[in-house]
């Protein structure tokens, strides 16, 4: 990450745009009374309260979908509006394909996470694992886009047009959220930190971020209960952990299936 910032560093689906990373200081464990040794992997932080537990993704369904789902069956053979309708629900069905594959390969490296403590340089391998993730938020667009990025860090139009362009990737928001809580704008981080939990639950960096913010904002409460899920320490507690976000990918992945199709 270029911002070397509580909330900087970290990255996405779904037909919107989230995001946010942060680090706890040990002055938040403090302020909640929470144990240092909570803090250990304080920037892999994860999870949500029951209030904000995010829902499953779920493509939206218009009426334009519709019409675009009857064209398919007939082939597109039709012409003005909706063969226009056809041709765009082909370029979106591309899309979630490729955002299939790479949802599949992020389902692989969230899984590596539950395998680290097994063994005895568990602390490498597990940052080791912990950083390909966030390489693969990163470039999930391809490296055009993460240099646009790079480029649009910190300004806020920018990063704005790249969540237009790219729909999918929550890493232009999750920079936006990080420019939203260093300008002091901590309601509009924490919906960005929401939205990118939304999309994946699983990440780290985000559930990470919504503790700082609800620290900046004194809801304590909040701030403890998405504490208290955090992503564990390695060890069976981070299997369990893993596990539940498993479950969380395969629904996802089933339902980039069924509106985006398998690749030809």
């Amino acid at each position: 990450m270029v911002m070397r910032h509580p909330l900087a560093c970290c990255a996405g689906l779904q037909t919107s745009r989230y995001a946010i990373v942060a680090v706890l200081s040990i002055a938040t464990a403090q302020a909640f009374r929470v144990p240092i040794s909570k803090f250990v992997h304080i920037n892999h932080l994860h999870s949500f309260s029951a209030q904000h537990r995010p829902r499953a993704y779920v493509p939206p369904q218009t009426a334009a979908h519709r019409s675009l789902r009857a064209c398919a069956e007939t082939g597109g053979e039709t012409g003005g509006e909706t063969g226009g309708l056809y041709a765009s629900l082909q370029k979106r069905r591309s899309q979630l394909a490729t955002r299939g594959a790479a949802t599949e390969r992020e389902r692989g490296l969230i899984a590596a996470l539950a395998e680290t403590w097994a063994y005895s340089d568990y602390e490498i391998r597990d940052d080791r694992a912990l950083s390909e993730i966030r390489e693969h938020w990163f470039g999930e667009e391809g490296a055009g886009a993460r240099t646009a990025l790079e480029a649009a860090d910190g300004k806020g139009p920018a990063l704005l047009e790249l969540m237009d362009k790219y729909p999918d990737w929550t890493e232009p928001a999750n920079r936006l959220a990080t420019l939203r809580y260093l300008e002091g704008n901590f309601a509009e981080s924490e919906k960005l930190c929401l939205r990118v939990l939304r999309s994946k639950p699983w990440h780290f960096g985000a559930s990470s971020g919504i503790v700082m913010v609800y620290a900046q904002q004194g809801k304590g409460e909040e701030a403890k209960q998405w504490i208290g899920e955090a992503m564990p320490r390695p060890g069976p507690e981070r299997q369990k952990w893993v596990q539940r976000m498993l479950q969380h990918l395969d629904t996802k992945l089933e339902q980039l299936t069924e509106w985006g199709g398998k690749d030809s």
